[in-house]
């Protein structure tokens, strides 16, 4: 999936804005390879995340983080039919709001569409479908184009995420054949795309490799600093507003920046303890945005270009030098090279 920003919990449902968001990253495989994807996921067999973790984990947080939203996401969730299930179920069980971030790989006709989506009324689950140029190489629109369609006729609540290289311009080849894919699909559908998030890729992870040096040239390095996470509107580095889980059981915001692991402490450590002033990465990005991490990293050879597509970027490539002293904060290593 591209990076879903839209709103919080409050867009869900009235009245829990203030409660706190957690998705969980089920697994690493998904049937895609995506050029901009912050995991570096691809088809080959991943692990999925273990169930009794990632329930106790959301049931910590309801008592301990007024946890009001499970976000399921990937890789692809929908690799792993029953455990997404079970989690969204436990989730819906609970009395939160619950949303899945998928390809619609699913949807190869509207019998397989519907048998998906109908499984997911039941936990009056929020669906999040991808369709960009990143994502037609390997998910074809017409799928995401007859999810969305038999969400309309189920009822199930259905977005559509767009992501785009460069949202200003629009000119990148992949940028091009999304205008055209999102024409298609509302010339397809009969009407246009209402619930439609439009946004951007964040340059992190595979894309510092592939897409970056697309639209990088002529932005200089961003000295601004980071008080939040670029991908959930509002999300402040010094709350636990937003968390993510992922198989091996780290706790982040979703950007290889370890707060701590439930597999080694327990989540109510976790939550007590965290100061973002005091974490080795937090407290730079706060104080001196990503610059600050590369002036760091330079003590261990890290040279500074002259360009960088966003902060993310520049924060991505300084990082990846800082592991060696940050290993137990910079990880899981399914973000770095």
């Amino acid at each position: 999936m591209g990076a879903w920003r839209y709103g919080s919990a409050g867009r869900i449902r009235s009245g829990v804005s203030s409660l706190s968001v957690l998705k969980i990253d089920m697994t690493y495989q998904c049937t895609a390879e995506c050029e901009h994807c912050r995991f570096r996921c691809t088809p080959d067999r991943r692990p999925v995340i273990d169930l009794e973790m990632a329930v106790g984990c959301i049931r910590e947080l309801v008592k301990l983080n007024d946890l009001g939203l499970v976000v399921i996401m990937g890789g692809e969730p929908g690799l792993y039919r029953a455990e997404m299930l079970a989690l969204l179920s436990t989730a819906h069980g609970l009395g939160l709001a619950t949303r899945l971030e998928t390809n619609a790989f699913w949807a190869e006709n509207e019998a397989s569409a519907r048998r998906f989506l109908q499984e997911l009324r039941a936990t009056n689950t929020q669906v999040a479908v991808s369709l960009d140029g990143l994502h037609a190489p390997f998910v074809p629109a017409e799928r995401v184009v007859t999810a969305v369609r038999v969400s309309e006729e189920i009822g199930v609540d259905c977005w559509v995420d767009t992501t785009y290289v460069d949202p200003a311009n629009r000119s990148a080849e992949e940028d091009i054949l999304t205008a055209r894919l999102v024409a298609d699909a509302e010339k397809a559908l009969g009407h246009r795309l209402e619930r439609h998030y439009q946004g951007r890729v964040f340059y992190a992870g595979r894309s510092t490799d592939r897409l970056a040096h697309t639209v990088k040239h002529s932005r200089g390095v961003p000295a601004e600093c980071c008080a939040e996470v670029p991908w959930w509107t509002g999300s402040s580095l010094e709350d636990l507003q937003l968390l993510s889980l992922d198989p091996d059981g780290y706790l982040s915001k979703g950007c290889g920046i370890a707060i701590g692991n439930v597999t080694q402490e327990p989540v109510s450590d976790i939550i007590a303890s965290f100061n973002a002033r005091v974490h080795p990465i937090f407290a730079v990005l706060l104080e001196r945005g990503p610059v600050g991490l590369a002036e760091e990293a330079s003590e261990l050879g890290f040279e500074l270009e002259s360009d960088y597509a966003d902060r993310c970027h520049l924060c991505q490539e300084a990082r990846e030098i800082l592991r060696a002293r940050y290993p137990e904060y910079l990880t899981p290593a399914q973000h770095y090279r």
